[in-house]
């Protein structure tokens, strides 16, 4: 007979039955997530975590009745609040972690929070949470700010918000769910970024070698020849009529005026690029070209690559067709 623990309950398992069969871990799972969680890796780096997977998360691991996170923020906050002062603790904390990232004296504290406590008394408290490790020191000993971790700020709302504030459960998870897609969205951005930068450093190396054009596409070009070294390769915006702009991922401008520069439109999506997102890159490279003081290569990146014939399309329209298959290891 195996025992163990199993979100707050003690199990028992027949030998037999634990030795029978493969052992298989959902990725999705709670186990491979509390394995993520101890190693540090945060829950969306994962490329194909889903709101669906993020509400699993946040309404099974988190829970009140047993989840296992609960389970151990949820003692852990317990023994430290009551060593100290049960009110204002949590009105601290509270307050701290829905206001995350943001460091506040300990007047601001007093006054915002309006607690009835002397600044030697307050003082005395937020020592306390910051040996406990429920808060962080700012950068001077008179500032604090929360812990900065999202999965604590979770089980702590779930836990005490409603007793401090009278908020319900329901509009919790409402705020967590879009603070969620706000995280997608800056994890996209982010991703993006890492991209331009890649593709930045490549043209780079690409010019000084004078790569050829036929090594930066997927499809034929119509006239191949190398590349040319940069002076520089930044984002541009240019100016359209009526007060407009048009944003460029990345204009890599030549260092000499025989050699072409380069437009280049850059593309990480976790699936290939389709038919309606070139279709907007040929339109964007006709709006372009009369913007152009001189001649310009045109080059769309996309990191998945893209469905069938779209290599081909921008071919046709003078644009190279590059993904990462094209690229040298890093």
């Amino acid at each position: 007979m195996a025992v163990g623990r199993s979100y707050g309950r003690f199990t028992h398992i027949p030998i037999s039955e634990l030795v029978k069969g493969r052992k298989e871990i959902d990725p999705e799972g709670t186990l491979w997530l509390s394995v993520m969680e101890s190693t540090g890796q945060p829950f969306f780096m994962a490329s194909n975590i889903t709101k669906q997977l993020a509400r699993k998360i946040l309404t099974h691991e988190t829970r009140i009745d047993g989840g296992d996170i609960t389970n151990m923020w949820g003692d852990y906050i317990h023994s430290a609040i009551e060593r100290i002062n049960t009110r204002n603790a949590k009105k601290i904390i509270l307050y701290l972690a829905k206001n995350s990232g943001t460091e506040f004296t300990r007047d601001e504290i007093r006054e915002n929070l309006k607690l009835k406590l002397t600044d030697g008394q307050l003082e005395q408290r937020m020592e306390k949470l910051v040996k406990s490790d429920i808060l962080a020191q700012g950068s001077t000993m008179f500032r604090y700010k929360g812990l900065g971790d999202p999965i604590f700020e979770v089980v702590f709302r779930r836990l005490y918000e409603e007793e401090i504030e009278g908020v319900d459960i329901a509009s919790l998870e409402e705020e967590f769910e879009q603070r969620f897609s706000s995280l997608k969205g800056e994890l996209a951005n982010a991703r993006g970024l890492a991209a331009e930068e890649k593709i930045r450093y490549y043209l780079s190396q690409a010019g000084k070698k004078g790569v050829l054009l036929s090594a930066l596409s997927l499809a034929p070009v119509s006239e191949d020849r190398g590349l040319g070294s940069f002076a520089s390769i930044n984002k541009r915006s240019l100016h359209l009529a009526m007060n407009r702009r048009l944003e460029v991922d990345l204009f890599a401008q030549a260092e000499s005026d025989d050699d072409p520069d380069m437009v280049a439109e850059v593309k990480d999506w976790a699936r290939p690029v389709g038919a309606e997102a070139v279709s907007e890159v040929i339109a964007r490279k006709k709006a372009i070209e009369p913007l152009l003081k001189r001649e310009a290569v045109f080059l769309m990146y996309s990191e998945s690559g893209y469905t069938r014939h779209q290599a081909d399309r921008l071919a046709e329209h003078q644009i190279l067709a590059c993904d990462a298959t094209l690229l040298p290891p890093a």
